[in-house]
């Protein structure tokens, strides 16, 4: 596929169920964009997960063959410890950002 096939395909690629993205196709040269999940934060307390992925050209999310896998990122404001409720709601957030990815990618 050509730079021009890549660009005059890119407008038209929706996103993912969900997804956002902060960069355009020019950011990383009409190869792909990033595309991001909603934040996902924890009751009281300042964790976020959000999850990453590539969409390629063709509307697919690579499975890390072409440039890199979907990931889960976790933030945290502080080195504040979390309560055991608070772990069990981070570990919940991490599994339904993976599986939003893993939908993703399946598709």
């Amino acid at each position: 596929m050509t730079k021009t096939d890549l660009k005059s395909r890119n407008p038209n690629v929706p996103l993912p169920p969900g997804a956002h993205t902060l960069s355009t196709w020019a950011d990383w040269d009409h190869h792909y964009r990033i595309v991001w999940t909603e934040d996902r934060s924890v009751d009281g307390h300042e964790a976020t997960v959000r999850g990453a992925a590539i969409q390629m050209p063709d509307g697919h999310i690579d499975d890390g063959t072409l440039e890199e896998a979907p990931g889960v990122h976790f933030e945290f404001a502080s080195a504040v410890d979390m309560t055991t409720e608070q772990a069990r709601e981070f570990a919940a957030l991490i599994v339904e950002t993976a599986d939003l990815l893993d939908g993703w990618a399946a598709r």
